[in-house]
């Protein structure tokens, strides 16, 4: 089975547009090897990326937006495992 690839974001943070953007590259890049790309809005100041419900990348952690480029290349080895 393909693997699932969500974004949550705070919506009263006004986090949809980096959200959706992202999600466009994502689903373009890999409409192939994902199963369902999940948009999640919240309210808690969240912008985290999950894989499989594996977190890959979390705003709050990070105290910083991620860079498409690093999600990219931990997504292409994650994909690469799951072949």
């Amino acid at each position: 089975m393909k693997p699932v690839l969500s974004i949550e974001f705070c919506v009263s943070c006004g986090y949809e547009k980096r959200a959706f953007a992202l999600m466009e590259t994502f689903v373009r890049l890999y409409k192939n090897d994902i199963s369902s790309f999940n948009l999640i809005p919240s309210s808690v100041g969240a912008f985290e990326i999950k894989f499989k419900d594996l977190l890959i990348f979390s705003k709050r952690s990070e105290d910083r937006f991620p860079i498409t480029e690093e999600l990219l290349l931990i997504l292409d080895v994650k994909i690469r495992n799951e072949k």
